[in-house]
């Protein structure tokens, strides 16, 4: 190896170990807001008492935003590897909640398209077992992250 290569490597390392804990904090940030509005969205919108019952009783809301509140919060200066793979893991789940909540309401928009929609039903048997499994890993990450973060000061 060169030693432009070697020094391009190692200055784009660096600037990656800065810049990462910023960029996954701003990502958690944006990521819950709009978490946080479209499950509420959705919480006044559905018709599926199973649904609304599932997003009330994981709590799912209060639990992302005490997520985004806690971070928010936390100084992000000097983040070892440790908390940075909380964040990180903090960050997957969110964004799989994410991906669960945009297919409810995809499903939702497509069967409100449907001739008589209103006698018809939509299948997300699956994305309801989904939030209860993901918000239990979510409050489980959060938990370590907070016992984590308490230990090293």
């Amino acid at each position: 190896m060169s030693i432009v290569a070697i020094s391009t490597y190692v200055v784009s390392k660096t600037l990656y170990n800065a810049l990462y804990p910023e960029v996954l904090i701003k990502s958690i940030t944006s990521l819950t807001s709009t978490l946080i509005s479209n499950i509420y969205h959705i919480v006044s919108t559905t018709r599926d008492i199973d649904l609304k019952k599932i997003l009330v009783t994981t709590d799912i809301i209060h639990d992302i935003t005490i997520i985004k509140s806690f971070i928010e919060e936390k100084e992000i200066k000097e983040v070892n590897k440790t908390l940075l793979t909380c964040y990180h893991n903090i960050d997957e789940t969110l964004k799989e909640i994410d991906d669960v909540i945009k297919n409810i309401n995809n499903k939702f928009e497509n069967h409100q398209k449907m001739w008589f929609s209103y006698f018809r039903s939509y299948d997300i048997s699956l994305e309801k077992e989904s939030i209860i499994l993901l918000s239990d890993r979510l409050k489980h990450r959060f938990e370590l992250l907070i016992k984590i973060s308490s230990t090293i000061k």
